[in-house]
């Protein structure tokens, strides 16, 4: 999350519809990272009910209110949490009427398998499209509800630096497995081991993409990628000039889920975006000085470099 550095709101807004279908918007935006995929299945487990019958509707800032930018690894922490608090807010009023329906205590109900349940009686239950219909058929009770999350002001002195700048933190370690040509300086990535303390996680397949991802990104900064500057303009600014790993340049991966229970995060979860490609590339650096003993201190980390101590002009 942004923490101590800006306002680090969600929204979302969450709507069941008369046949059981539910509508999902989160402020923030889905660009390749699964959000969309973790948002369902978050509000699918507070309703109860089967992921299929969720529908990630495209970001609309006419009816979520303004989530800040979908960056530092908050989609999951933070538009996750907004999810959470619209679908409690459902389940509350899908379990008044059930409550009615089936003649007991609205906290005595629990939601499963598409169905409201008495806790104390199971053979007693009502479906949760009888109860959707119910509540907006029979007694006019809106299914809509917004979620609007907020965590509150982080304890970071700006003054000193000290206090808790973040809601949450992640813990990650990576180790690199390489071989270096001392006679040509090329450098070739083995293996990766990247293990990642997740929280709980709620889509663990998309949490190894995510890493995945991440650590041929980090591959890319470490050995492959330099913006060259000269006379105020960048000179490196096609693919042809600016390499960028591919998926022929991928080394073997091994991806270490680690699971702890977060407080602060939806069902327990953290956010991983970010830390997948942190890690590589002082992995690489560290791993070349083992081999070599020679110590860089600049990126890329590459051949010329290596050998030569600095990198050639391209002029």
């Amino acid at each position: 999350g942004l923490g101590g550095e800006g306002i680090d709101t969600a929204s979302a807004v969450v709507t069941i519809d008369q046949d059981g279908s539910v509508n999902i918007i989160s402020g923030l935006t889905e660009m390749g990272q699964g959000m969309r995929t973790a948002h369902a299945q978050i509000v699918a487990e507070v309703l109860g009910i089967s992921l299929d019958r969720i529908t990630f509707n495209n970001t609309d800032t006419s009816i979520s209110m303004d989530s800040g930018p979908t960056v530092a690894s908050r989609g999951t922490l933070a538009g996750g949490n907004a999810m959470l608090l619209a679908g409690k807010e459902l389940v509350k009023r899908l379990h008044a009427r059930a409550a009615g329906i089936l003649q007991c205590q609205a906290d005595d109900l629990v939601s499963e398998d598409d169905m409201i349940y008495c806790r104390s009686n199971r053979d007693r239950f009502v479906s949760f499209e009888e109860t959707v219909k119910s509540c907006l058929l029979d007694q006019g009770i809106s299914l809509s509800a917004q979620g609007w999350y907020n965590p509150g002001p982080e304890k970071l002195s700006k003054e000193t630096g000290r206090g808790r700048a973040y809601p949450t933190y992640v813990y990650g370690c990576s180790v690199v497995e390489l071989k270096v040509d001392t006679e040509t300086g090329k450098v070739d990535v083995l293996k990766i081991t990247s293990a990642h303390d997740v929280g709980t996680a709620i889509n663990p397949q998309l949490i190894k993409g995510q890493i995945y991802g991440g650590n041929l990104q980090g591959l890319g900064y470490g050995l492959l990628e330099e913006v060259e500057e000269r006379d105020g303009r960048i000179k490196t600014g096609n693919f042809d000039d600016l390499l960028i790993p591919t998926i022929k340049d991928m080394p073997e991966i091994e991806v270490i889920i680690y699971k702890t229970d977060d407080q602060i995060g939806p069902y327990g979860a953290k956010s991983v975006g970010e830390l997948g490609v942190e890690l590589i590339t002082p992995a690489i650096a560290n791993a070349i000085y083992q081999a070599t003993s020679k110590r860089l201190r600049e990126l890329p980390l590459n051949m010329e470099r290596l050998l030569l101590g600095r990198s050639l002009s391209k002029e």
